[in-house]
């Protein structure tokens, strides 16, 4: 029974210090936004996809070097397609600075904004992105 008792208050413990509460920003602008529309906002920066992108935006800061896990990141984009970063989450092995990441979102080319019945509008773009050995991969 102390044997099992110890077990468990080893995994409680271990399992605490590995959860990452989602940090929330309130510097975005609109209260109202959509999650699921007819066309999704589209990220292209002359030709480079979004996790090309982030990638090179979180190696200039050396954020995730030799990271492992996932991170959320929910990202407001508005009507003209300016992104701003909602939360962020980490749950890898490495402490990351939060205000340099929603700095990269809140600076990023803007999207091609989402349309819902022929109109744009603000959407909420929800991304878990898997971190390995420091680089996002797509999923």
């Amino acid at each position: 029974m102390k044997y099992l008792l110890i077990v468990y208050l080893t995994f409680l413990s271990l399992y605490s210090f590995s959860q990452t509460a989602i940090e929330n920003f309130d510097d975005c602008s609109g209260e109202i936004f959509y999650i699921k529309v007819e066309e999704e906002p589209q990220f292209d920066n002359l030709g480079e996809d979004l996790y090309t992108y982030l990638n090179n935006a979180f190696e200039n800061y050396k954020l995730f070097d030799k990271a492992n896990g996932k991170i959320w990141i929910s990202i407001i984009i508005n009507e003209k397609g300016k992104a701003c970063c909602k939360s962020f989450g980490n749950k890898t092995n490495k402490e990351v600075d939060s205000g340099i990441v929603r700095e990269i979102i809140n600076n990023m080319p803007n999207w091609k904004p989402a349309k819902q019945a022929g109109e744009i509008v603000v959407f909420l773009n929800n991304l878990i992105l898997t971190v390995e050995n420091g680089k996002i991969i797509k999923q």
